[in-house]
């Protein structure tokens, strides 16, 4: 067997899809990666100052536990070179913080979301269940509020200044994001239906995210802390993918999978 390091915990910012390999690894924190193949051959960092390895083993398999020392990038090494055995690209980063901003739309008629104030630190929680193993992202609570709206927003808030033949009066998305709190790093605004396409009264879209701005109805097939997970990702630049595994994938219900260019493009 050529000698290869496999993940020991999925979801934890190891991308076996690229070549090679990749691992990101927290800032003062670290991650652990099965060696197989590699007999007694040694392993060490390409840059011990971004990264420092230890090895050890367990009922015969071997382990490299990496550790992030400083913010960078380097190598993680099988053998004694030029030409290595194995090679895992490792990215060490610094924590991510998102300030957000929860908003609890009501316009005093059919327009008011079901969620609670209450309910957010779950929300959140399960959101960084996804983003801090696998990109070093956290997300935090800035404020959370109810919002009230005078214009009546009807049936479904909708984002449609891109739809040919659409009244103006119906692209409702500028009427509920200039409530924005402009110091956060994004906005969440809760509302109780969202749609951003031809078919308004067809159930098609879960939350849309544009700058700093996101609108998230109440009926979302996927759980809501996912949903906030994804539209933060979008936030930070990365655009849907057609890949059922990754977070982003364009559908529902999607996977939970942050790949390597993904990582570097939300938190660089």
């Amino acid at each position: 067997m050529a000698a290869r390091f496999r993940e020991i915990q999925p979801l934890t910012g190891f991308d076996q899809f690229a070549r090679p390999n990749w691992q990101m690894v927290p800032v003062n924190g670290y991650r652990t990666v099965l060696l197989q193949g590699a007999g007694t051959l040694p392993v060490s960092s390409s840059d011990p100052r971004i990264a420092t390895v230890a090895v050890f083993e367990v009922f015969g398999a071997r382990f490299v536990r990496i550790n992030g020392v400083k913010a960078g990038k380097c190598r993680i090494q099988v053998g004694a070179g030029p030409r290595f055995n194995a090679v895992l690209k490792v990215s060490v980063k610094n924590k991510r913080t998102i300030r957000t901003a929860f908003h609890y739309v009501d316009d005093g008629r059919v327009q008011k979301t079901v969620r609670r104030i209450g309910d957010l630190p779950d929300m959140i929680a399960a959101a960084n269940l996804i983003l801090l193993p696998q990109a070093n992202i956290e997300i935090t609570c800035r404020s959370a509020a109810p919002l009230r709206i005078t214009q009546n927003l009807g049936q479904v808030v909708r984002f449609s200044s891109h739809l040919p033949g659409v009244a103006a009066r119906q692209h409702e998305w500028n009427i509920v994001t200039r409530h924005a709190d402009r110091t956060a790093d994004f906005n969440v605004f809760f509302v109780r239906e969202y749609e951003q396409d031809g078919t308004p009264l067809r159930d098609e879209v879960e939350a849309g995210t544009l700058g700093k701005n996101c609108i998230f109805e109440d009926n979302t097939v996927d759980p809501a802390g996912l949903v906030l997970a994804h539209e933060l990702v979008h936030r930070l630049g990365v655009d849907h993918t057609n890949r059922q595994r990754d977070l982003m994938f364009n559908g529902s219900p999607s996977g939970t999978f942050l790949p390597k260019n993904h990582v570097n493009t939300a938190n660089p």
